[in-house]
Order: structure tokens, then sequence, then C-alpha cells
């Protein structure tokens, strides 16, 4: 195999051959069909299978446009409409609830918005109850962090400090801490009943410096 490979770099020699006429016609066939033939062959594939792709790929990226353009651009021209393919699957099977107002387009502006609001908390909850999965779940070792903290700041106050800040954290602590989980909690429903975004800065009153 190594002399295989020096023969593909020219770096080869006659000596040890019996026969040297027939050594050098094996030597240039095999230079021939590696060099010439098979490196050749191996560039045609090459350029053979990137000019396929790139023709595929142009009339695949047409494609996708034009679903897109089908699907979204044109439902969106009714914005009342939109609803109906916005939402990925399983959660657009609620998009039934919209069928038998679609050939009223009055009442499928007002049921389209509706049905918005709905999905929206249909996503919310889902992640609302995640998010206070996770927060009882880190609920212990949050409770431990905050006892080590306790316990530290409290050690540069004297040894009777820490048994009295560890004591009072012991019997409040849990509370505290479930008070902050439900204030977390509080906080995010708070944010997501913004549906309409952030307030206006504009509308606001300058003269009221806390605003």
């Amino acid at each position: 195999m190594v002399t295989t490979f020096d023969f593909t770099l020219g770096a080869y020699s006659y000596v040890g051959a019996k026969n040297e006429y027939l050594y050098t016609a094996i030597i240039v066939s095999h230079l021939f069909i590696i060099n010439i033939l098979l490196l050749n062959f191996m560039i045609a594939i090459l350029s053979t299978t990137i000019e396929v792709m790139s023709a595929d790929g142009s009339f695949q990226y047409k494609i996708q446009l034009y679903n897109y353009c089908e699907r979204f651009m044109l439902a969106f021209e009714t914005p009342a409409y939109g609803e109906l393919v916005i939402h990925a699957p399983p959660l657009n099977i609620f998009c039934i609830l919209l069928l038998p107002f679609v050939a009223f387009p009055k009442m499928m502006a007002q049921a389209s918005e509706y049905f918005s609001y709905m999905m929206y908390w249909i996503e919310n909850m889902l992640f609302i109850a995640c998010f206070i999965a996770f927060e009882f779940m880190i609920y212990p070792f949050v409770w431990m962090k905050s006892l080590c903290n306790v316990i530290y700041v409290s050690m540069d106050l004297g040894f009777l400090f820490v048994i009295k800040h560890f004591m009072i954290f012991i019997l409040q602590g849990w509370f505290h801490q479930l008070y902050m989980i439900f204030r977390d909690i509080y906080i995010l429903v708070q944010i997501l009943l913004k549906t309409e975004g952030a307030l206006n800065l504009d509308e606001m009153d300058d003269k009221d410096p806390e605003k």
C-alpha cells in the first residue's frame, strides 16, 4: 500500500525489478488509471452532482415559495382567515371551530379574534403549567442555597446571630420561598395578559416622574 501511494507521487524506483519493461508498463498503467482516469472520473461525478443539485435546489425553492405564498400570503390578504393556516399541529385541530363562519366574512372576523385569544391561552396555559412545575422542582435547591447565604452573611455578626437567623429561616424560609414562587407566577400571568404589547411611551404623561 505504501509503494502504491508512492507511485501516485512519482516516488518509485526500478531497484529490485527483475523485468524492467514489465515493471515500467505496470507503473505507467497504474499512474494512468489512478492519476488520469479515476481522478477525472471523480471530478466528472462531482460536477454532475453539483449541477443536478443546483437545478433541483432552485426548483425546490420555487416550489416552497409557491406553497408559502398560496398558504400564507393569500390568507393574510384577509386577516380574518389567517387563523386557519398559522397554527401548527396538533393545535390546528381547533381550527374546525372556525369552519361554520367561513362563508360569513363579518362573523368570521369576530370569530377569528376570539379564536386567536383562545389559542393564545391554550398555548400559554401549557407554558404556565411547565413554569410552575419547574419552579417547584428547583424549590428545595433554592431553599438550601438561601439557607447557606443566610448562614454565610450571619457569620460576620457572631455565632448567636447565626443560630438566630438559622432558626428564623428554618421556621419562615419555606413560606417566603412559596411566596416568591407564587409571585413569579403572578408576574408571568401579568406579562401574558399584555396581549397588546408594551405601553406606548408617547402616550404617557411627562409630568409624572414615576411614569
